[in-house]
């Protein structure tokens, strides 16, 4: 069992609290953005985090996340990952030892289980509870039983109700908890990333659209993610070869992902597509630099309430390279504000002749206005998407009145 890296340390503004039956700091890349780079941010916001959770490979935690929050002053309790009961009495105890010697003013719990935690250890801690998704929804997407889904909902009703406070990822979202849980207070956090970083390099983008083979006149297309069955992948790529009249337009998948065949195999249409598509396997810190060098990014998703709800990070890193970004309607927050900041269009891909049509609409736009859409989706992801614009609210949540 880990313990604190400082037990000198007499107070926690505070403990996040994460486990989860499979996904870990060490394997989500998208938990190392949304929980270690929300955790950074925090700290550069004069707070005080300690962080207790599960790992499988001590080296491999040290090495994705583990070395850079302890550098950063974040203090750090480890337990081994096993069975998820186990999980939560070992992570239970370790709570109730940790409080011996260290005040923990507020738990952070992304999930059910972090509450569940707090509860079983005896402490009274308030906790602030993120709703990062409609769980129940997820569930029955993933083809769970529907039992699983009734006791996944009746939990999250329970950490809701309990929680000093409840943040949501998207304004739908956290309707939903208002509509469903009684709860009108909720906090909207986008799901969001360190967007310095990610400063397009113009001169790395053009060596890179001269190794794709891509001429600067030409409009580049790129998906970067996984191929799971939601993202719509066989409606993107038919998309893709109804463009393939237009000799100015490329494409690029960036995904580490093997096809699902159980959904079909997108590479199917991918090898249709021939030369004028690019597919690449990038280490993550790559990934950056060719979005960079794209010009339109892609993201569909079918319609149901898990989507709606949702806050994809995709639309944070397309918007911090700057991209246009042509979406499916109704994808949590995003549909508003690709109309609203004129950095895309919305895509039907319920009909493929109007989706068609709005797809050449934006390539259109992005002919007549490429820096102008750069500028205003950088700025965007500026003000809402960078974890270091939420450190007004992260201070309201953790810090005494008056300690910032």
């Amino acid at each position: 069992m880990g313990t604190l890296t400082d037990k000198s340390m007499t107070r926690l503004d505070v403990l996040a609290v994460l486990l989860d039956k499979e996904f870990m700091l060490e394997n989500a890349p998208v938990l190392q953005t949304q929980i270690g780079e929300q955790i950074l941010a925090q700290v550069r916001a004069g707070i005080r985090v300690g962080l207790l959770t599960t790992y499988v490979d001590i080296d491999r935690f040290e090495s994705t996340i583990g070395r850079t929050l302890r550098d950063a002053g974040v203090h750090i309790a480890l337990i081994k990952h096993g069975r998820l009961t186990t999980n939560i009495v070992r992570m239970a105890v370790a709570l109730r030892r940790l409080t011996k010697h260290v005040v923990v003013r507020r738990a952070y719990a992304r999930g059910i289980w972090g509450p569940i935690i707090v509860r079983v250890s005896g402490r009274s801690i308030p906790f602030v509870y993120d709703v990062r998704g409609a769980l129940a929804d997820e569930t029955r997407g993933s083809r769970s039983a529907g039992w699983k889904a009734a006791i996944f909902a009746a939990l999250e009703s329970w950490c809701v109700r309990k929680a000093e406070r409840v943040t949501a990822v998207s304004r739908a979202l956290a309707d939903d908890v208002a509509r469903r849980r009684g709860r009108s207070d909720v906090t909207v956090i986008p799901s969001s990333i360190r967007v310095g970083p990610l400063a397009a390099d113009t001169t790395a983008a053009a060596a890179i659209r001269g190794a794709l083979g891509v001429p600067p006149d030409a409009v580049l297309c790129v998906y970067s993610g996984g191929l799971d069955y939601y993202q719509q992948i066989p409606q993107m790529l038919e998309l893709w070869q109804h463009l393939m009249s237009d000799q100015a337009i490329r494409f690029l998948l960036l995904t580490n992902d093997a096809p699902n065949t159980r959904h079909g195999d997108p590479f199917t249409r991918v090898r249709a597509i021939g030369d004028r598509l690019t597919h690449r396997s990038l280490a993550r810190a790559d990934v950056p630099a060719y979005l960079a060098a794209s010009d339109v990014g892609f993201m569909l998703r079918e319609s149901r309430f898990l989507n709606r709800a949702a806050s994809p990070v995709k639309f944070a890193e397309y918007l911090a390279a700057g991209l246009a970004v042509a979406a499916s309607p109704g994808i949590g927050d995003i549909s508003d504000l690709i109309t609203s900041h004129r950095i895309g269009a919305l895509v039907n891909t319920a009909d493929i002749r109007e989706g068609l049509d709005n797809v050449r609409q934006l390539m259109e736009l992005v002919r007549s206005d490429r820096e102008g859409i750069r500028q205003r989706a950088h700025a965007l992801a500026c003000t809402r998407y960078d974890w270091d614009a939420h450190a007004p609210v992260f201070r309201g949540m953790y810090l005494e009145p008056g300690a910032a």
